[in-house]
């Protein structure tokens, strides 16, 4: 995808809000650069936290994120790493987010 349609306003993938941007660190670990505004946590991303560092550092530079906000999601994240770990298959939490 070209830098200008990623700038084109009326571009706006709302199915990407959760996409968090890295950088690779080596041996399947990555540093989280930046993080939507919009961005939630949940179980579709859940099992993928592990192999991110520094999503606390991401969300708190975030300018467009609240305080209140912010402090949320760096509390959950250790939660749903836990999930992820120990979650009982074949639950079905597909829609849970936060």
């Amino acid at each position: 995808m070209s830098f200008d349609r990623l700038l084109d306003p009326g571009y706006i993938d709302t199915s990407r809000k959760n996409a968090v941007t890295v950088s690779a660190l080596g041996d399947g670990r990555y540093r989280a650069k930046y993080v939507s505004p919009v961005f939630e946590l949940g179980p579709t991303l859940a099992d993928r936290l592990h192999a991110i560092d520094g999503l606390e550092a991401a969300i708190e530079k975030n300018p467009d994120i609240s305080n209140e906000r912010k402090l949320f999601l760096q509390q959950r994240i250790p939660y749903w790493k836990d999930w992820a770990v120990s979650r009982p298959r074949g639950i079905d939490r597909a829609f849970d987010r936060e």
